[in-house]
């Protein structure tokens, strides 16, 4: 029995977890979760799933499972933690967890950006393997078991170029909300959507690859996939390239941190349509400069003055939510990334 902690439990990664775990409950058991500020949501599933602790970040569930600080959560009996929120406050948590000897799954984009080279070295020194959840690190991930980094020539990624991959950044001025919520192929929350619309979530991938693999950004590249099913390749120095896809459901890298070292022994979307479909054409293209304005801006920002990345997170954060108000429109999201940033 694997006993779990899971962060950002009422989020999309958390949904996709617990519908994991509720499909084979004599191997995995949740301990403990924690949300932002949904207590509502996290008691209902506390209760569901028979959570001995809870965290709530901002306010109070009025429970008595509720713990004072989230590193609580984490205690000798658990055996891994999933890192599905967002933001910088589950740094000592992670921590702890490492510190413990403790498997850590993770896929919180801000931590991985900010902390991401500390938590690996760190991670590294006590001898435990931190497992990335999202769909292309965690391909990178596989594709690299039983390989040597040094041996590596390039890494890809792809990236479906979102809701307007065949218009141009001007012609976005006047694009809704639920237009840009509308994504072609993944189902994610709101703001990463809207990040993967502009392609701000990808550069944040790069930037991830970077810190979770000690690679050079020179060796990572990104390709336009429409599809999104290759998610990433790993080309090595003797020309062989290893190549991860799946069809696009985030339950199968996150079955695959679930099971670690082990697969698990069906198809995690529970039907046969999960199965890679090879009677497809599958287009890959480079990303033009320029055509996607945010995605060159923030790796300016993370290859000239990493220094700023802290300050970039949080204009990427105030600029998207004052687009789902309807604050703003879609391309004003460039100017406020650039907010207090001197490249």
């Amino acid at each position: 029995m694997q006993r779990i902690v899971l962060l950002g439990a009422t989020g999309s990664i958390g949904d996709q977890v617990l519908n994991i775990v509720s499909r084979y409950p004599d191997l995995f058991q949740v301990v403990g979760m924690s949300a932002k500020s949904n207590g509502e949501k996290l008691l209902e599933r506390a209760d569901a799933f028979e959570v001995q602790k809870i965290f709530l970040a901002e306010g109070a569930t009025g429970d008595e499972r509720q713990v004072m600080k989230m590193e609580d959560l984490v205690e000798e009996s658990v055996d891994h933690l999933i890192v599905g929120d967002h933001g910088l406050q589950s740094f000592q948590t992670v921590l702890k967890t490492i510190a413990m000897r403790k498997r850590v799954s993770i896929a919180n984009k801000e931590l991985l950006i900010v902390h991401g080279q500390d938590l690996v070295y760190f991670a590294q020194e006590q001898q435990v393997e931190l497992i990335p959840v999202d769909s292309e690190h965690n391909g990178l991930f596989q594709a690299l078991k039983g390989e040597k980094v040094s041996d590596v020539r390039r890494m890809i990624i792809t990236a479906s170029g979102g809701p307007f991959r065949d218009r141009g950044w001007d012609e976005l001025k006047q694009v809704k909300v639920e237009e840009v919520l509308k994504h072609p192929t993944w189902k994610m929350g709101r703001k990463t959507t809207v990040d993967s619309a502009t392609l701000v979530n990808k550069a944040f991938e790069v930037i991830e690859t970077h810190h979770l693999f000690g690679i050079p950004y020179e060796q990572i590249e990104v390709r336009l996939h429409p599809q999104s099913l290759i998610h990433s390749m790993v080309e090595f120095q003797d020309g062989n390239t290893k190549i991860v896809a799946s069809k696009p459901d985030m339950r199968f890298p996150i079955g695959f941190a679930l099971f670690y070292p082990e697969r698990a022994p069906e198809s995690l979307t529970g039907d046969q349509t999960a199965y890679f479909d090879f009677d497809r054409n599958l287009e890959l293209a480079k990303i033009e400069p320029g055509r996607f304005p945010c995605f060159d801006y923030v790796l300016s920002v993370a290859k000239e003055k990493p220094q700023y990345l802290r300050q970039l997170i949080e204009n990427d954060d105030f600029a998207v939510h004052s687009f789902l108000r309807e604050e703003i429109p879609l391309t004003d999201i460039l100017p406020l990334l650039k907010e207090g940033i001197e490249l």
